[in-house]
């Protein structure tokens, strides 16, 4: 009788540790969205001069990605990427020096409360020009 007793503590104990694991899981993926979403991915038309090997919109952290990559035949500095979107412009990075065929990814703070359809201008400037001007490349994307 005893041996069962036991037998039949045994399995209640372990019967409400699984379910307690279960419920936390649970309450963690119900209440905390970052754990289950993904990132949304978006499609974009234009930018002369860069390919775009990456954009998309991250809900949790409320960030517009991009990545790109210099299709110039020339050495550039990024100065700034922007995101257009309706009347909400948000800029992101700039800074950076490209070479030919080098890669380049900025993260843009927005708040985006769904899908949205907007313009990206990257700006840059030729490095091997004495006294360049700044040159924009825009494109659309959408998600």
């Amino acid at each position: 009788m005893i041996r069962a007793q036991m037998s039949l503590e045994i399995v209640i104990i372990y019967g409400l540790a699984i379910v307690s694991i279960g419920l936390a899981v649970a309450i963690i993926f119900t209440f905390l969205p970052a754990f289950s979403q993904t990132p949304a991915t978006a499609t974009y038309s234009g930018f002369q001069g860069f390919k775009i090997t990456a954009v998309g919109y991250y809900a949790p952290y409320n960030v517009f990605y991009i990545k790109i990559q210099n299709l110039l035949n020339e050495n550039i500095e990024v100065k700034l990427i922007s995101l257009v979107v309706g009347s909400q412009n948000s800029t992101g990075c700039g800074g950076a020096y490209l070479q030919p065929l080098d890669y380049y990814e900025c993260n843009i703070t927005y708040s985006n409360p769904g899908s949205f359809s907007g313009l990206v201008y990257i700006y840059y400037t030729p490095t091997n020009i004495s006294s360049a001007p700044v040159i924009a490349s825009r494109g659309s994307v959408y998600t």
